[in-house]
């Protein structure tokens, strides 16, 4: 059988089915209970487009696969589909209706993630990104709409590289995984998230890395209210390890055209050689060969604030030194025993301090 549907969209993204959708299958069975076989379903192209530009997919081929329905318990059950496409591949879904619930699973290894992306025009143009990705999404939706989510990416060998070769990556690991649920009207989206990178080595610029010693990580807590546009931080902590960690909490909104919030950033006490080896001296004592002389040491921190929008904000805190050393020409010229407060505050000209 085959059918020509004419197209559909969401949001941002449209997209046209062009050419017939060819379908086949068996159904057999005595109620309540039927059996459905060698499903089949190919798609012959789809177009579509986003905001940065047209892109197309095809074929697409569903099957065949084979599944279950209860009349009874109004269930259907497709468990094993591999989904065959020149986007994406190695891909095994499942699907599953039980009385109004309706579970989808899908999961892949070497799938082609990295080049259905830039077919998408998701990564930057004349950027080259390649390495073996493993995927999990897993989605569940109650008899209420609640949805409830996970998906987890792993990119093994991840590499990429810039046009002009200074922002490199090689033999990468990286893990992301998301969780969390999103209710209806009004639409709230409640995630969990982490991020890690702890192999391989990353040059940006001037600034280098060896992940295996400065393992990246990322994680977030938090909400965002779609009616008011409201997102909510609980937590948002970014850092490498053994060199410094920052954490984040507060809201952003957009109201009047504008965006505007209250967040709050918090630099736990920290040793300051690593950083200072790793962010200042190592990566401009070729410019300021003076540099290679110099060495800090003590224990950093800071506490800020930033409120406001972008026509109207103020930021403020403390930096703190605490137990500092500076040690200049091996140690010709030292300073020891610093204890530093540095209050800040800065605002645009219209702020409020």
């Amino acid at each position: 059988m085959s059918l020509l549907p004419k197209g559909f969209g969401v949001k941002s993204i449209g997209f046209t089915v062009s050419g017939p959708m060819d379908f086949s299958g068996t159904f057999s069975g005595t109620y309540p209970y039927f059996d459905i076989g060698n499903l089949s379903l190919r798609i012959s192209e789809i177009k579509g487009s986003t905001r940065k530009g047209p892109f197309s997919i095809g074929p697409i081929g569903i099957g065949p696969t084979k599944g279950t329905v209860n009349l009874l318990k109004r269930s259907v059950s497709f468990p094993h589909i591999r989904l065959k496409s020149s986007f994406l591949k190695n891909i095994v879904a499942a699907f599953q209706m039980d009385n109004g619930r309706l579970t989808l699973t899908a999961r892949g290894k070497e799938t082609g993630l990295i080049h259905a992306a830039s077919r998408l025009k998701l990564l930057q143009p004349g950027w080259a990104f390649k390495g073996m990705d493993t995927i999990e999404v897993k989605a569940a939706v109650d008899r209420k709409g609640t949805t409830a989510f996970s998906a987890e990416l792993a990119l093994k060998k991840f590499h990429f590289q810039n046009p002009q070769e200074t922002f490199l990556g090689e033999n990468i690991s990286l893990r992301a995984h998301i969780s969390g649920r999103i209710t209806p009207a009004p639409s709230t989206i409640r995630a969990k998230a982490e991020l890690s990178a702890d192999g391989g080595e990353v040059l940006m610029d001037r600034f280098y890395f060896d992940l295996g010693e400065n393992a990246f990580f990322a994680q977030y807590n938090g909400s965002y209210q779609r009616l008011n546009k409201h997102l909510k931080l609980d937590k948002l902590s970014l850092g490498m390890n053994k060199i410094a960690t920052a954490h984040v909490t507060g809201t952003l909104f957009q109201a009047g055209g504008q965006y505007g919030g209250e967040l709050s950033l918090k630099i736990p006490d920290t040793p300051l050689k690593a950083p200072f080896h790793r962010l200042i001296r190592e990566p401009f004592q070729t410019e300021k060969p003076a540099l290679s002389t110099v060495r800090l040491e003590g224990i950093v921190g800071a506490e800020m604030t930033l409120k406001g929008n972008r026509s109207h904000w103020t930021t403020q805190g403390v930096c703190t030194w605490k137990d500092g050393s500076l040690f200049y020409r091996d140690s010709v010229y030292a300073l020891a025993g610093i204890q530093l407060s540095l209050p800040v505050w800065l605002t645009n000209g219209r702020g409020e301090g």
